[in-house]
């Protein structure tokens, strides 16, 4: 049996089994404890566990369950970021660079990458968990009492491990943390500071009925901290019984991830009655007071006047509902709204359907409008829709591009709006819309923003809220809105571009796309459109190319836009790939030549001389590996401990 010291001696980090990477990760510093086999629940209670944590216990609960897998408690010395999308997995790159912070270890996931970092002392932090449905560039944060599963764990696999022990590891400060909350739309961490409350102002009911009446206004479908917090509450306000495990699991099922009474009861059975400081009603009735919600409408204060309530209750009842949340049902509805339900039709070429919020994100002068405008009357000419329909607000123009775009206007039939000419302002759309809806004129309508910039400041999360509910109401009532937005100045560590603003519109829309200048050469520019969201049968990237040559007419430079096949953009992309890598090509294959073959101290020694990122030097030496002297520039041959050694390829 390995030893502990054997284990740390291996330097490529392929355990033998889980008993190995449990005694590695204990020497390395973490609290490790076992994981039923492919799931996240722990197999033993986490206290009475590490309360006595050893070599020897570890070698002897493995031993007995040899198919346990491994986790971790991450305890207050650490702090664990989880990606699991790739737009979470590139901001949190972003993030890392912008604060100059380089991971020592990575664990990668089967859905992206765990990056682990020491908490100092005096660094605030809060564990936090996203749907990523809803949120997907939002990231997890693992602290506390959280439990992160580790390789080799399945589907973990240890990608970077620079140090040897985990107070080793990269410290992160204050403002990193701070920066990772307000990324995913949270109150920076604090300290809770102590505050006066008098008790006869926040004694609550916790009758079931009270508890289940807080329920009903709290969404399942949260993350898996709110779930857990939530879970936990109900526990400690019925004492663990039955009664409350019902109602746990009646409010679960409520959830998109919601797998069953049984997985609500195995979590239910794991905690514990008595803990110093449990989560009570309290907790829940302040996230409804956080968000607004005048949940005491059906409640008293305190204790003695609950009974009021339930009268109140009562009398709803007998005037027309079951319950509170029937006045709210589509019970009925279905021809009305299937009368609104749109056919599966594009407004734009495969990017854009009928019936839905679709946002385009580009940067200047790349050719977003001319192409919109292309798809738009492409589709027009098809008959996918009335072009009368059609309402293109300009708002981005001069005189020449205005008097130019209602030229096409003109001929294909559609409205061309500017907020110069007839008494339009920007500042009026939205009380446009809501009365469209009001008057049952949304269906069938087909509204371009351009640029929506000039419709909602993209800064502020509150306004772009506000318009996100309205754009959501038009689309529920059969219109369609399509917006063009700016990215960033800067791209992404990955050289993508970056939408601008909150992401509140990337949330809330239904589609999103990125539109990048792929090459540009020979007086032609070629585009891509890439899908950062989707919902329904759009296309995940299209391509297109337009002319760039100086003194175009208008007319000219939209007859000389054309659709792309994709084996055309497969063979411009690897020609592109290879211009932008050809810097850092050379700089890999100058270090082999020195004699720097294994594949940290090549990157590390790319990184040094050319001032790249770890992981976009890495990206490099992995894409050119490879046995074909045609697409590869060097291939590697495993040496001692698994490394691997480089050699260059030689074309014959």
């Amino acid at each position: 049996m390995n030893t502990v010291l054997d284990i740390k001696n291996s330097s490529d980090h392929e355990f033998k089994s889980f008993l190995d990477g449990a005694l590695y990760w204990f020497s390395f510093g973490f609290d490790v404890i076992p994981l039923l086999p492919k799931d996240k629940v722990t197999a033993v209670k986490w206290d009475g566990w590490l309360e006595s944590l050893s070599e020897e216990k570890i070698i002897d609960h493995w031993t007995k369950h040899p198919d346990h897998e491994v986790g971790f408690i991450v305890g207050d010395d650490f702090i664990v970021l989880d990606a699991d999308t790739p737009e979470s997995t590139a901001k949190l790159y972003e993030i890392e660079e912008a604060f100059d912070v380089s991971p020592k270890l990575i664990v990668t996931t089967s859905k992206g990458e765990h990056h682990y970092f020491n908490r100092p002392v005096g660094v605030f932090a809060k564990s936090d968990s996203h749907s990523t449905v809803d949120h997907p560039d939002r990231l997890d944060v693992k602290t506390g009492r959280a439990m992160v599963v580790s390789a080799p764990s399945t589907g973990k696999e240890v990608d970077i491990c620079e140090v040897d022990s985990a107070d080793e590891l990269t410290e992160v400060d204050q403002s990193f943390v701070d920066a990772v909350a307000r990324h995913n739309g949270r109150p920076v961490p604090r300290p809770q500071q102590p505050r006066e409350i008098s008790v006869a102002s926040f004694v609550l009911p916790t009758t079931h009925k009270m508890l289940a009446t807080i329920l009903s206004l709290l969404p399942a479908d949260c993350g898996y901290e709110d779930w857990l917090q939530t879970m936990m509450a109900i526990y400690h306000e019925t004492g663990g019984s039955d009664e409350g495990l019902i109602l746990a699991d009646s409010w679960s099922s409520n959830g998109r991830s919601y797998k069953g009474k049984a997985e609500v009861e195995l979590k239910w059975r794991s905690f514990k009655s008595g803990v110093a400081n449990p989560i009570t009603v309290r907790s829940l009735a302040k996230k409804l007071d956080d968000q607004g919600i005048d949940w005491m409408g059906l409640c008293s204060e305190n204790e003695d006047s609950f009974e009021v309530c339930e009268e109140k209750v009562e009398v709803l009842q007998k005037k027309k509902y079951q319950n509170m949340l029937e006045k709210f049902s589509l019970k009925g509805m279905l021809r009305e709204l299937e009368s609104l339900s749109l056919d599966n039709v594009y407004v734009l070429h495969l990017i854009a359907l009928l019936g839905q919020l679709t946002v385009i994100y580009a940067a200047p002068n790349s050719g977003k409008t001319l192409l919109v405008l292309w798809m738009l009357i492409e589709a027009i000419k098809n008959g996918n829709f009335d072009a009368s329909n059609l309402y293109y607000i300009n708002v981005d123009d001069d005189q020449k591009g205005l008097i130019e775009k209602l030229r096409l206007a003109e001929e294909y039939d559609f409205h061309i709006i500017s907020d110069v000419y007839n008494n339009f302002d920007v500042d009026d759309l939205l009380s446009i819309m809501l009365d469209m809806i009001d008057k049952s004129e949304a269906n069938g309508a087909i509204i371009v923003l351009d640029t929506l910039k000039k419709f909602t400041d993209l800064m502020d999360k509150r306004k772009s809220t506000q318009f996100t509910k309205v754009a959501r109401q038009f689309a529920l009532k059969g219109g369609t809105l399509i917006a063009l937005a700016h990215t960033n100045k800067n791209p992404n560590s990955g050289g993508k571009s970056v939408y601008g603003g909150t992401n509140d519109i990337m949330c809330d829309f239904d589609c999103a796309y990125n539109l990048d200048i792929l090459s540009n050469k020979d007086n032609e520019n070629v585009v891509v459109f890439e899908n950062k969201k989707k919902r329904g049968n759009v296309i995940n990237s299209i391509a297109f190319s337009y002319s760039t040559e100086d003194c175009l007419t208008y007319p000219d430079l939209f007859s000389s836009v054309k659709l792309l096949e994709n084996d055309q953009v497969v063979s411009i992309k690897k020609v592109e790939e290879q211009k932008s890598d050809a810097e850092l090509i050379m700089i890999v294959e100058a270090c082999i030549l020195e004699g720097i073959t294994t594949k940290m101290k090549l990157r590390d020694a790319t990184v040094e001389r050319i001032g790249v990122s770890r992981r976009k030097a890495l990206n490099v030496i992995e894409k050119y590996t490879g046995e074909d002297a045609d697409s590869h520039r060097w291939s590697f041959t495993k040496g001692n401990h698994g490394a691997q050694n480089y050699n260059l390829l030689h074309k014959s």
